[in-house]
């Protein structure tokens, strides 16, 4: 599934993911750091973005939920 890098679209598709649970320290991990998919996590409250090359153990551990796209 291809995301756009929108806010709306992003915060539509994680609810579809996440059902109704709360969006609450999640971390979106993509494989390259995608400027337009950051900008738009970043208007979410409760979600943060990192590429797969810089994913930390910090990250990890702080993180409720860990959603990796492709």
């Amino acid at each position: 599934m291809e995301i756009k890098p929108k806010t709306k679209v992003i915060a539509k598709t994680l609810s579809a993911i996440l059902g109704d649970s709360k969006r609450e320290n999640i971390l979106v991990v993509t494989s390259t750091d995608i400027e337009n998919v950051s900008r738009a996590i970043r208007n979410l409250e409760g979600v943060n973005h990192t590429a797969a090359l810089r994913l930390n153990p910090y990250e990890v551990i702080s993180s409720r939920k860990i959603i990796f796209m492709k």
